[in-house]
């Protein structure tokens, strides 16, 4: 599969045709690999994240990292318009859903002691790039994690 990389504000976003099948492709994935080793959100966390934005999924993607993705349904076909309106939604909710991680309230109960540890996001998470490879299978994961119904 062809993936397109491209930066906006130091981001690496990648686009990955998906559910093809001769040459006509029903969807676009779009995928950013989160940096997590400082931060160190748990699943719960992020499983959170995917609950409460319609337009986004967030999955591991092992222990360090973690992507965000989108699928857009584009049923064979793409305008110019209707690219830059999937990626600029995308770009958006990205943006807020990150910065929305990065300062929220977190609680441990995985630390010693009797009382729980409260702290607020550090702002530390940071996209990476990733090899086209790795975006093209994670393109793959992405319709198994995607959830566009109603959240529970």
């Amino acid at each position: 599969a062809k993936i397109v990389t491209f930066q906006d504000g130091g981001t690496p976003y990648n686009l990955t045709p998906t559910g093809c099948n001769q040459n006509v492709c029903t969807g676009l994935s779009l995928l950013v690999v989160v940096d997590n080793t400082t931060a160190k959100l748990p699943a719960e966390t992020l499983n959170n994240a995917t609950k409460e934005n319609p337009l986004l999924s967030f999955f591991k993607v092992d222990s360090s990292k973690f992507a965000v993705g989108r699928i857009a349904l584009v049923r064979g076909g793409v305008t110019k318009k209707h690219l830059a309106y999937e990626v600029s939604t995308f770009v958006f909710a990205y943006r807020e859903a990150i910065q929305k991680l990065s300062t929220q309230l977190i609680t441990s109960v995985n630390r010693p002691g009797p009382f729980q540890r409260v702290s607020y996001g550090n702002g530390t998470l940071r996209a990476i790039r990733v090899p086209p490879a790795q975006a093209a299978q994670l393109a793959g994961v992405l319709p198994r994690e995607y959830r566009p119904d109603l959240r529970h």
